[in-house]
């Protein structure tokens, strides 16, 4: 009877060890790392690159692509936003951002998609803002930077970059 019990208490002991294992707290796609009490989830290298997704996740979960905008003001304030779900709150968000920054004559520059932009601005006091988007920064700046020296005549730098990154919904 007694060996009987300690069976079932070290089987039950060893389902239980091997769940947490199995868990560790971290969504699909992650693992544990960092030393405890502080750990973090760390995305597993290649995971959702070219389809590696487990069937389960994929048929869940779908990765949707956002929309970023930039809005100008002619006095230098910059409105910018990325990660949005349509065109038309990017631009919204940018307009307003902008305005919330001190712009009054704030206009719709860029809205993109799944891209990444640059905006840069000559060294020529009153002169416009550029902005650009391609599928990178350095793509974006290489061809906004010279397109701007040729509309001002004068050396621009680049003053705000980013890039829209697709979300994970469905799961």
């Amino acid at each position: 009877m007694k060996l009987r019990y300690l069976s079932v208490l070290a089987l039950l002991f060893s389902a239980a060890v091997q769940a947490v294992q199995a868990e560790q707290g971290c969504p699909d796609g992650l693992y544990p790392g960092g030393a405890a009490p502080a750990q973090i989830c760390i995305p597993v290298p290649g995971y959702g690159v070219g389809g590696n997704i487990p069937a389960a996740a994929a048929s869940k979960a779908a990765r949707k692509l956002t929309w970023g905008a930039v809005a100008l003001s002619s006095t230098g304030e910059i409105g910018a936003i990325t990660g949005q779900p349509s065109e038309s709150k990017a631009k919204r968000e940018a307009l307003a951002r902008c305005a919330g920054y001190g712009g009054k004559d704030c206009k719709l520059n860029l809205a993109y998609k799944n891209q990444c932009v640059v905006v840069v601005w000559p060294s020529v006091v009153g002169a416009s803002a550029f902005s650009q988007s391609a599928a990178s920064v350095e793509e974006a700046s290489d061809m906004a930077l010279p397109a701007c020296a040729a509309k001002s005549g004068a050396q621009c730098k680049i003053a705000y970059s980013a890039c829209t990154e697709p979300v994970l919904v469905g799961n």
